[in-house]
């Protein structure tokens, strides 16, 4: 009887939380990408040694799949999905060179530059 009041209020081991918890779901995703690329390396393997057209049809079938968890698991993007980098001027800049911020306000022009005036070319009447 004593045992089960000592055991009682004896303290308890402090349940492991997770500290990181980033840290752990990219060694999930890590472990679970490895594994899957291993799968998909048996699998060609196993479809190299077939010669029969419904086990390849299978196994090709199989392959599919896995790549697809690959390529999510990798964090690659379905092909035209992502969209490139511009390479090409903005389309809000007009062929004058003005570009349009906000295209409720009017574009602002700069002020011309007066151009000084030479005083000793004029000719003043005698």
């Amino acid at each position: 009887m004593q045992a089960r009041k000592a055991a009682k209020f004896a303290p308890e081991p402090e349940p492991r939380v997770a500290t990181e918890p980033a840290q752990i779901a990219d060694d999930y995703i890590s472990k679970k990408l490895l594994r899957v690329r291993k799968q998909l390396a048996r699998l060609d393997d196993l479809l190299d040694e077939e010669d029969e057209p419904a086990l390849i049809d299978r196994l090709a079938s199989a392959i599919g799949r896995l790549s697809e968890i690959e390529r999510n698991l990798a964090g690659r993007p379905l092909p035209g999905s992502r969209k490139p980098a511009p390479d090409r001027p903005d389309r809000r800049q007009s062929r004058t060179g003005i570009m349009l911020d906000d295209p409720a306000q009017p574009p602002t022009m700069p002020a011309p530059n007066p151009q000084p005036v030479d005083q000793t070319s004029q000719i003043l009447p005698d």
